[in-house]
């Protein structure tokens, strides 16, 4: 790394790989960022050095992951304080998925199924391709609050997922690099009130907006205008599972939306402002992405964090891939 390069001070590029462990932190100003193996280090190398030869959106989209995780390597390690919410208790999660047939909780589904696009080789004379795609069947979480302050409290919902780990396996510093991101979004509990929350999984904060169809075109709806681009595909929210069922873990964090918004009038993260931020406006949480597991915990287990932080929980969910007719057309 070069505190004074020539393309300005701070330009410091290399994968945390070559330190065991993943507990490399530096306590410098002088140093801005790093390229993590988990991103494109040439585009977050055009950010933190600011070469103009690299493309301004490349630069614009890599600065949101810099700012963000750069204290993913040189911050300090996590706290119980920086976790909790006092007076906030998350009392029970549950999912259920939307499927025609009745199923218990906290099951979830997948399934290769084929899609038709319209392609107009000619200006009116449309050819029909068929895709082979993996969906999910669209589901819900239920989400039981307790807030026993005496004022309304805004809070943030933090959704992720994990597989499941056995107690030979459980141990946070390792596990924390298992959890994706399924969701973020905030929601106002009253004062002395038990509420329950539901959010559809279609409203996820990491979800690329829907685009506008050739056939709502050619019917002349254009729709609200043109997505960024930026976001997780709509059909790959969760994993595909297992015929006999992946067991996998939901973790919920609920944190104060007062002390985390970087613009205090957003009240609702939408489209794919989790991973892409917001255009024209400052990353909206101010939070680090990946929060809480972006930095090493003081719990040893996952089941520890959950005792010491009321205001989380975990549920087991199990994700099965249901097998399609035309499954076997893909493989």
């Amino acid at each position: 790394w070069s505190g004074d390069s020539e393309y300005g001070p701070g330009c410091w590029v290399s994968s945390i790989g070559v330190w065991p462990g993943n507990r490399f932190f530096v306590d410098s100003s002088d140093i801005f960022c790093a390229g993590h193996s988990k991103f494109l280090v040439r585009e977050l190398a055009a950010y933190t050095c600011d070469i103009p030869e690299f493309h301004q959106e490349a630069r614009d989209a890599a600065g949101v992951a810099a700012r963000c995780f750069c204290n993913v390597l040189f911050g300090p390690p996590g706290t119980k304080e920086n976790l909790r919410m006092e007076g906030i208790e998350l009392r029970k999660v549950v999912v259920k998925s939307k499927r025609s047939i009745e199923t218990e909780p906290n099951q979830l589904f997948t399934k290769m199924i084929r899609k038709c696009h319209l392609v107009y080789v000619e200006k009116e004379t449309p050819a029909h391709v068929y895709q082979f795609v993996m969906e999910h069947t669209p589901f819900r979480y239920e989400f039981s609050v307790w807030n026993e302050r005496k004022e309304p409290a805004r809070v943030v919902f933090r959704v992720f997922l994990a597989p499941f780990r056995y107690k030979n396996e459980n141990d946070l510093d390792c596990r924390r690099n298992d959890f994706i991101e399924l969701d973020r979004f905030v929601e106002e509990i009253g004062g002395g009130e038990e509420k329950t929350v539901t959010r559809e999984s279609k409203d996820s904060s990491v979800l690329l907006p829907p685009g506008v169809t050739v056939e709502e075109i050619l019917a002349g709806d254009k729709g609200d205008g043109a997505p960024c681009g930026c976001g997780w595909p709509r059909n790959l929210l969760i994993p595909r599972g297992t015929r006999h069922g992946m067991r996998t873990q939901l973790y919920v964090l609920l944190t104060d939306w007062n002390e985390d918004a970087a613009c205090p009038e957003l009240t609702q993260l939408k489209a794919s402002v989790s991973y892409c931020g917001k255009q024209g406006s400052k990353y909206p949480d101010k939070r680090p992405m990946g929060f809480p597991f972006d930095r090493p915990l003081p719990w040893k287990t996952l089941d520890d964090m959950i005792l010491g932080v009321k205001n989380s929980s975990v549920t087991d969910v199990t994700i099965t891939r249901m097998i399609g007719y035309n499954e076997c057309a893909l493989l």
